[in-house]
C-alpha cells in the first residue's frame, strides 16, 4: 500500500460510519471500472464485441428483434 493510500485510510477511519460507507463504495466502484476496462480493451474482447454488434444490427435490419429488455418471460 502507497504511503498516501495508507494516509487517506487513516483520515477516513475519523469520519462518520455513513461517511466511511459512501468512500469505500466509490472507491470498489473505481477498482470495479478499471478492472472491467483491462477486460475489454484487450483486442479478442474488442473484436468478440464487434462481432455480436454486428449480428444484432442485422438482425435488427431483417426486423427479427422485438422491442423489451432481458427479462425472460
Amino acid at each position: 500500500m502507497t504511503e498516501q493510500l495508507r494516509q487517506a485510510f487513516e483520515r477516513a477511519q475519523q469520519l462518520p460510519e455513513n461517511v466511511q460507507n459512501f468512500l469505500a463504495k466509490r472507491l470498489l466502484e473505481e477498482i470495479e471500472e478499471r478492472e472491467w476496462e483491462q477486460i475489454v480493451s484487450k483486442p479478442h474482447v474488442r473484436a468478440t464485441v464487434r462481432t455480436l454488434a454486428e449480428e444484432a444490427y442485422k438482425q435488427y435490419q431483417r426486423g427479427d428483434t422485438e422491442d423489451g429488455g432481458f427479462a425472460i418471460e
